[in-house]
């Protein structure tokens, strides 16, 4: 090889290089900004460690493209890497995920924003979709030809993240609408959504909430005491119910039986019941007392089977109104 053919050969590396760097730069810089954008409107625990996890691995995805674009590193070892960053953020969406479903992860404030899981659906997209382009880009550019093995990786790669993408969004597309709900938060505004079947809330427009009874549930209705095992128990201790007007209730078997399996399946101290009855269906509005949070959960009652299912969790909220 020539001086000149060297030189070329080395620019060319560079520049694929930095095409790799400003593909994942892409990708890492809005990751890290629905991330930081998440953290400043809402913190817990689990869902603070979860993101520092998720930032380390960023910060090492970052190291990885550096030392790719001082390498230079053909497209062989590109899809080696990329393909092992791929495994890394599959299972970090599938833990993000595992919270969700367990509602460790509720909404993020009363606003709707895509949940954590969401939110690595949409890096996986950005940061795969800039890393196709370059790849293709990155062959363009090139005066030899590919063939053999690198030509087979490209192609089988490319297809493979192209599937990927496509079916990760087919995956999170809206789902069916439930019912229409009204929240009201600690600044008091009024925010109108639809909730969707997989448990996300999506922004609506102003809407007429149906004209439901509201039951309110006593203070003294429940209390709680601390197992042996270090969990809280919740005792139903009376079913005394009153309504919007301040007046005593009397409960029907259906109400009974929605607050005896709340204390039953009750995690945490309660610390506000509304039971609502729409058109004969019930639902349940469950405040419970945690530290740093205020869970919000709205349960849909499932006469036929005795079960509560849990529709969607806020934090601090009022909820105002529904319509089915």
């Amino acid at each position: 090889m020539s001086g000149k053919q060297e030189v070329a050969e080395v620019n060319k590396r560079r520049y694929f290089g930095l095409l790799n760097i400003a593909a994942a730069g892409i990708g890492i810089l809005v990751a890290l900004q629905v991330e930081l954008d998440t953290l400043s409107v809402f913190f817990h625990w689990e869902t603070g460690l979860y993101l520092l996890l998720k930032g380390i691995v960023l910060v090492g995805i970052i190291a990885f493209i550096v030392f790719m674009g001082k390498r230079g590193l053909n497209q062989s070892k590109w899809f080696c890497v990329a393909g092992l960053l791929w495994v890394v953020y599959w299972a970090a969406f599938q833990y993000s995920m595992s919270l969700v479903n367990s509602h460790v992860l509720p909404s993020v404030g009363s606003s709707w924003r895509p949940e954590i899981a969401i939110l690595t659906v949409v890096e996986m997209q950005v940061f795969f979709f800039t890393v196709f382009i370059t790849l293709v880009v990155s062959c363009l550019v090139k005066n030899d030809k590919v063939v053999g093995i690198r030509k087979t990786l490209l192609i089988m790669g490319s297809l493979t993240i192209v599937v990927a993408v496509v079916w990760i969004a087919w995956q999170n597309r809206p789902g069916e609408t439930v019912l229409k709900i009204a929240t009201k938060d600690e600044e008091n505004r009024i925010e109108y959504g639809e909730l969707l079947r997989d448990g996300r809330v999506k922004q609506t427009g102003k809407f007429t909430p149906d004209e439901v009874e509201f039951l309110y549930a006593e203070e003294e209705d429940f209390s709680w005491k601390l197992k042996n095992g270090g969990e809280y128990a919740v005792v139903l201790n009376s079913v005394k119910l009153i309504n919007a007007e301040g007046k005593a209730v009397e409960a029907d078997k259906t109400t009974k039986e929605m607050l005896q399996i709340l204390s039953e399946e009750a995690k945490h101290e309660i610390f506000d019941v509304t039971i609502i009855v729409d058109q004969g269906e019930y639902f349940l509005f469950l405040k419970e007392n945690v530290n740093l949070w205020t869970p919000c959960i709205l349960y849909r009652y499932e006469e036929g089977a005795g079960e509560l299912t849990r529709l969607h969790t806020w934090d601090s909220v009022e909820l105002k109104g529904i319509a089915l």
